[in-house]
């Protein structure tokens, strides 16, 4: 005999608040509420002694994701890739987060997003300082700023439309390698597989930004401490200078791996394909697997830039590759 409680349908309406009535006054298509434009995402959560915001910058669906993040493989192993993990290759996002970490005593921004400049990538991209103001840090309250590579996505929001600094209180560091690169006279982007116009467009918006904020930049090297807790760490070949951070308080530790991966199964499961953003594909390559396998085997946690929102989770083995964990998301 079933233990089972016998609830007539009135009866179990009831134990969930609901009434006959109640059913029958909303209906099962009931337009939904408009939403607003450009809310922003914002996600709170704690390293330690330490308070984080991660905030996103917009999204950016990619139309050939093969030729961004494989374009050197079959389209049947790439296809194939993206079938045994559930995803369409005509629904394929790059999402953009940006973190900033209080310390207690410094508010650290770690690199800036788009930016609303008029030759940033993408309209709908940009949205980090207008997130980071409904969580109530405005541009003022940022104190320190590290920029972990000059790309667009990364440098934009470190400038405002009229070419000044967006947070002139902060003090700015980048690595010694990243800021001689994007500073020389001819940066050579030739190793990459990017196309030429992409090529161009990266540089050009480098060399209109970087002399905006050259005399602010504090030169650093790899395994620098920057600010009490946030140490800048080499890993190159997305760029030559490319880092990532180690942010420790306490016993808890999280590593922001920047653009090490961008996306949660391609570059996890192929570390060795080579995206076309890579300026060095070859040292690109070989940084993932070291960091993925370290990650993997001190299962620390992970904060990545273009990783699902809110970017927080856990790199694990997986076959000859790995895969990503995502934290689940706490409600506060």
């Amino acid at each position: 005999m079933s233990n089972r409680p016998n609830f007539s349908r009135r009866e179990a309406l009831s134990l969930l608040g609901l009434t006959t009535a109640t059913l029958v006054a909303r209906p099962a298509f009931a337009a939904p509420a408009k939403a607003e434009e450009n809310t922003p995402l914002i996600y709170r959560f704690r390293i330690g002694d330490f308070s984080a915001v991660a905030v996103s910058d917009g999204f950016l669906r990619i139309p050939e994701p093969q030729s961004f993040y494989a374009p050197q493989e079959s389209t049947e192993e790439f296809q194939a890739l993206l079938k045994d993990w559930y995803i369409s290759p005509d629904r394929v996002f790059l999402p953009f987060n940006v973190l900033l970490i209080d310390t207690g005593k410094e508010r650290v921004l770690i690199d800036a997003g788009n930016g609303n400049s008029p030759d940033r990538a993408d309209p709908s991209l940009g949205r980090a300082q207008q997130a980071f103001q409904s969580a109530g840090y405005g541009a003022a309250d940022i104190s320190v700023v590290f920029l972990s590579h000059g790309h667009p996505d990364h440098l934009g929001g470190l400038v405002t439309r009229d070419s000044k600094p967006t947070y002139p209180d902060a003090q700015h560091f980048i690595l010694r390698t990243e800021f001689d690169f994007w500073t020389s006279p001819d940066p050579d982007l030739s190793a990459g597989l990017a196309s030429t116009e992409l090529k161009k467009y990266v540089l050009g918006f480098a060399q209109k930004r970087f002399p905006v904020l050259k005399g602010r930049f504090v030169k650093i090297d790899d395994g620098t401490e920057f600010t009490p807790g946030l140490k800048a760490m080499l890993a190159p070949g997305h760029t030559p200078g490319h880092s990532i951070v180690d942010i420790q308080s306490g016993s808890e530790r999280l590593l922001h791996i920047v653009d090490l991966a961008h996306h949660q199964v391609v570059p996890l499961q192929k570390p060795a394909w080579k995206p076309t953003a890579d300026t060095n594909p070859e040292t690109a390559a070989q940084s993932r697997q070291k960091v993925f396998a370290q990650l993997a085997q001190d299962r620390t946690r992970v904060f990545g830039y273009h990783l699902p929102f809110p970017g927080i989770g856990h790199v694990r083995v997986s076959g000859s590759g790995y895969e990503w964990v995502p934290e689940p998301w706490t409600p506060a």
